[in-house]
Parts: structure tokens; sequence; C-alpha cells
């Protein structure tokens, strides 16, 4: 942030098992500003809204969506993230 960073992209990595912790976005949260995005392994509604709660401005959701993910379900997850803002 003070080396002039707007964007902080946190990354399990790509097809990851799990996700980022909710945990380790509230502590990047609570020292950064910016606009923080994470992803990877994010598979499921419960995921997306925990990580929005604990501060995420932006979710990478790409590989749910090449392995055939639903829109049903990426509608549910867009509708999770913006009642948790």
């Amino acid at each position: 942030q003070f080396l002039g960073m707007r964007f902080v992209y946190l990354e399990a990595g790509s097809g990851a098992k799990s996700s980022v912790t909710p945990e380790m976005v509230k502590t990047v949260r609570h020292t950064f500003n910016g606009f923080l995005i994470v992803g990877g392994g994010i598979k499921d509604v419960e995921t997306a809204e925990s990580l929005v709660k604990a501060g995420a401005d932006a979710l990478v959701i790409g590989t749910f969506l090449e392995k055939g993910g639903s829109l049903t379900k990426l509608e549910e997850i867009a509708k999770a993230i913006q009642s948790s803002k």
C-alpha cells in the first residue's frame, strides 16, 4: 500500500482443493485498505460468502466455471456475495 499498490490478489492456486482461509483474508484486510481479490478453491456458496464477509472485494472462480459449474450455482454465489456486502 505504501509502495503504491492498489490491489492485492490472494490465491490458493488454480484448481486448489481448498481456498485461502477467511482468517487470512481478515488479516490482510486489517492491514491493507486497497482492493482485495481472492481466488482458488472457491467451489460453493458458503466459501464465497465467508471470504466476502472476511473482507474480499472480488472473487476469482475460474476453475469452478472451467469444470462445468452450473449457471444456477453461479447465480447462488453471486447473490450470496451481494447480500454479504
